[in-house]
């Protein structure tokens, strides 16, 4: 008898507090119970929903139907990302539930009662459909982009060769695709320090600039500069190197492609900061004007030091801008503020800009929103912590 009371307990400790939406209900679906998750879906109280009808609340014809057969059949029905609209609450918008409905059985085999077990998958359908159209804007801005972009995998393969790589080279992106790229497209002398160069973009993770000689297919040699930078997985570990290239052979074409290299990282969503060397803002990109509120024409022409609290202005010159004089490069999570006043958490990676003689001329700063990261990280900590004590 103990063990079926503590049983009893466990099955209404979890009935209560998971996560997932359970509802109870007759063969006519009446619900006799829902948990706290159920109810707080829908804003109510678990009381509210005894002894009403589901339809009644959520009318859906398909969705009646199916219950229907699944008390005919007494076989559990399972759906993902099914789309619902409250037709009571059209401001909620379409939204997505994974959900599975059980019949439950007396001991002669009879279908007694419905279980109804949701998940809400909204967020994670909707971050589905950001990621598909960013992912199409992406490729638009590839293939349209006078810039010439090459991404490689993690061991220097050519995954991806814009227009304007075939256009300068004269070779297709299918006869690239799969091959190094220092195999086919660089002058010998410079395959050595090219690898190198990936090497460390791979290793580090840190964006950087080159500039070596890509070799057409008819012979002929153009100077790329190159702006690298990587993407990462989940771990840390990068999984793809992003060249953005400027053909610098003829002047005019170098001037009239940096106006387009300027053009894509405007369309950046992080903040792309530039300052000369005694911290005045040079560039400030539309990422950085989304993430602090201030437009460009505000930001251009300030000390850097008004991003940052009054109070960690030493932080500023000795643990921000003083390594990064000294090291070319740097990354650091600093605390900066909006232009509203909200304060949160960033991570900074840092570069020195340099001239063609390689002489530093300003630094450059990708500045990343990383408070809910920071939260959830000490959120975790108290977490431990609290274990720990018990």
């Amino acid at each position: 008898m103990d063990i079926k009371i503590n049983n009893d307990r466990i099955l209404e400790l979890i009935f209560e507090n998971t996560h997932t939406c359970i509802a109870y209900m007759d063969t006519s679906f009446n619900f006799i119970r829902v948990n706290n998750a159920y109810a707080q879906a829908d804003g109510k109280s678990p009381e509210f929903f005894v002894g009403k009808n589901h339809f009644d609340l959520f009318p859906n014809a398909d969705n009646e139907a199916i219950f229907h057969q699944v008390v005919q059949n007494a076989e559990s029905h399972y759906a993902n990302a099914m789309p619902f609209e409250y037709e009571h609450a059209p401001e909620r918008g379409i939204t997505h539930w994974d959900w599975t409905l059980h019949p439950v059985h007396d001991r002669h085999g009879n279908t007694i009662g419905l279980i109804l077990n949701l998940v809400d998958v909204t967020k994670h359908i909707q971050t589905e459909q950001a990621l598909t159209k960013e992912k199409q804007l992406t490729e638009a801005v590839l293939q349209s982009a006078g810039a010439i972009v090459v991404v490689l995998d993690a061991k220097g393969k050519v995954v991806r060769f814009n227009r304007a790589c075939e256009a300068i080279t004269g070779y297709t992106a299918a006869e690239m695709c799969g091959r190094y790229v220092w195999e086919h497209l660089l002058v010998p002398e410079e395959k050595a320090p090219v690898k190198k160069v990936f090497e460390n973009l791979t290793e580090n993770a840190l964006p950087s600039q080159y500039t070596n000689y890509w070799v057409a297919k008819n012979g002929n040699k153009r100077l790329i500069n190159w702006w690298n930078t990587v993407i990462t997985d989940s771990n840390g570990s990068v999984t793809n190197v992003i060249a953005l290239g400027i053909d610098a052979t003829e002047q005019k074409n170098t001037e009239e492609a940096l106006i387009r290299q300027a053009q894509i990282i405007d369309q950046i969503h992080d903040a792309v900061v530039t300052t000369d060397l005694q911290g005045i803002v040079t560039s400030w990109n539309r990422g950085a004007e989304r993430l602090f509120g201030y437009r460009a024409q505000e930001a251009i022409g300030k000390p850097i030091a008004f991003i940052h609290p009054a109070n960690q202005y030493d932080i500023l010159q000795n643990q921000v801008i003083a390594p990064l004089k000294e090291k070319g490069e740097h990354d650091i999570e600093v605390t900066l503020c909006k232009k509203s006043g909200e304060q949160f958490f960033a991570h900074l990676s840092l570069s020195l800009q340099r001239s063609s003689d390689n002489g530093a001329i300003g630094m450059l700063g990708y500045a990343m929103d990383i408070t809910e990261r920071k939260l959830a990280e000490e959120k975790q900590r108290q977490l431990n912590e609290e274990l720990e004590q018990r």
